[in-house]
C-alpha cells in the first residue's frame, strides 16, 4: 500500500500537452479535465506521494510560471 494523492492543475489551454506527456507514460489516473470557457483548463490526477517529488520545480519551468499546482492526501 502507498499513500495516495488527488492533484489539481490549473494551466493555459496551450500547455496542456506538456501536462499529458509529462504525466501520461507514468500511467497516473486523469480523473477530469474542465474548460474554464477563459483559455485555462483544470486538470485532475489521482497518483502516489512519491510521484510529486520535485515535479513542482520542473512543471513551473517548463510552463514558464503559468501553473497553478495543488495536491491533497487521498487515502
Amino acid at each position: 500500500m502507498k499513500p495516495m494523492e488527488r492533484l489539481t492543475i490549473d494551466v493555459p489551454e496551450n500547455f496542456v500537452g506538456v501536462v499529458v506527456v509529462k504525466l501520461g507514460p507514468r500511467k497516473r489516473e486523469m480523473t477530469n479535465m474542465h474548460d474554464h470557457g477563459y483559455g485555462r483548463l483544470r486538470l485532475k490526477f489521482r497518483l502516489p506521494s512519491r510521484d510529486l517529488i520535485g515535479w513542482r520545480s520542473e512543471f513551473l519551468a517548463d510552463m514558464r510560471g503559468a501553473i497553478v499546482m495543488s495536491a491533497f492526501f487521498d487515502g
